[in-house]
């Protein structure tokens, strides 16, 4: 299920933000570590395979912001 866009909030460990409740990479990030947004890092793999999976007409192809 789709959730509003987070990253990891320390340094630059993760290349990607998360967006779906549903991403085992997502879910092990602790709440206190997220930071809200996209944060210039691309969108997790998993997070827009699994809203391919909603049926709502496809992945997001959101551009990274740079």
């Amino acid at each position: 299920m789709r959730c509003d866009p987070f990253y990891v909030a320390y340094g630059m460990r993760s290349k990607f933000y998360h967006d779906d409740d549903e991403c085992p990479f997502g879910k092990r990030i602790k709440p206190c570590d997220r930071v809200p947004g996209q944060g210039s890092r691309f969108h997790c793999w998993v997070c827009e395979s699994l809203h391919a999976d909603e049926g709502l007409g496809g992945a997001r192809m959101d551009p990274p912001v740079l």
